[in-house]
C-alpha cells in the first residue's frame, strides 16, 4: 500500500511540476505512467557522462524530452 501511495504522489508531482502547458497536464495517473515512465531505454555510463538511448519507434520522444528538461537542474 505504501509503494502505491508513493507512486501516486510521484506522478501527481510530475504532473504539477513538469506537465503544465503540455497536453498531458490533466491526464490520469495511468496515462502518465504508460506514456512517460514506462520507457525502454539503453543506459550507457562512463566516468563523466550518462547517455540514455531511446528506441526510434518510441512515439513520445518529444514529450519525454520536455519532461526531462523540466526536471534537469539549471
Amino acid at each position: 500500500m505504501a509503494v502505491t501511495s508513493i507512486a501516486y504522489v510521484l506522478s501527481e508531482n510530475l504532473r504539477r511540476c513538469c506537465l503544465q502547458g503540455i497536453e498531458y497536464a490533466r491526464s490520469q495517473v495511468s496515462t502518465i505512467r504508460l506514456k512517460i515512465l514506462k520507457v525502454a531505454v539503453v543506459v550507457i555510463r562512463n566516468t563523466r557522462r550518462i547517455k540514455i538511448l531511446l528506441g526510434s519507434s518510441y512515439s513520445f520522444q518529444g514529450l519525454l524530452a520536455a519532461v526531462a528538461g523540466q526536471l534537469a537542474p539549471g
